[in-house]
């Protein structure tokens, strides 16, 4: 079984894979009361450049290099999870967040748990259905291809091979 609840797993995980795309912790302030409740209170990342979501619905359509950026953002941040011993992020628009800077991060966690062999087989189911998912929007041409090459590369059953092929394909 897993130790901890769904809170004290998630916050384990964002702490272990300590990697840019994954949001991360900032401080971790503890106990407090909040409406008669005693939580726990953390205080993550900011994400000022708002999540995937927010920029589908700014304009529909998004080019090869923003979806190869995303797509490797993400495969890096799932890569950092299963380092750290942690799966199953949940992974949507509204769960990739960017910084300042433009920089792609799984923001949600609340699935999480102890990787396990079904686990990395349901990251890998998940990230495909992600990347189908983005690549229908890119209008440049190269969103197949794109897809093409995250299919290819997820049968190899390494994030790194992900992204490798995706770079190869369009420049983030």
């Amino acid at each position: 079984g897993e130790a901890g609840s769904s809170a004290d797993r998630e916050l384990a995980a964002r702490r272990q894979a300590a990697s840019e795309h994954v949001v991360g912790l900032v401080q971790e302030v503890g106990r407090r009361q909040l409406r008669g409740r005693e939580v726990d209170a953390v205080l993550l990342a900011d994400a000022p450049g708002g999540t995937l979501a927010e920029l589908i619905a700014r304009r529909s359509d998004v080019s090869g290099s923003e979806a190869a950026t995303v797509l490797l953002g993400v495969a890096r941040g799932i890569a950092a999870l299963h380092a750290a011993g942690w799966a199953a992020p949940t992974l949507s628009p509204e769960g990739v967040e960017f910084t300042a800077d433009g920089c792609p991060s799984v923001g949600l966690l609340d699935g999480i748990v102890a990787l396990h062999p079904e686990a990395a087989v349901a990251d890998a189911e998940a990230y495909h259905a992600f990347a189908r998912s983005l690549c229908l929007r890119v209008v440049d041409g190269t969103g197949m291809r794109l897809l093409a090459a995250v299919e290819g590369a997820l049968r190899s059953g390494r994030w790194s091979a992900v992204e490798e092929a995706v770079a190869a394909v369009a420049r983030p």
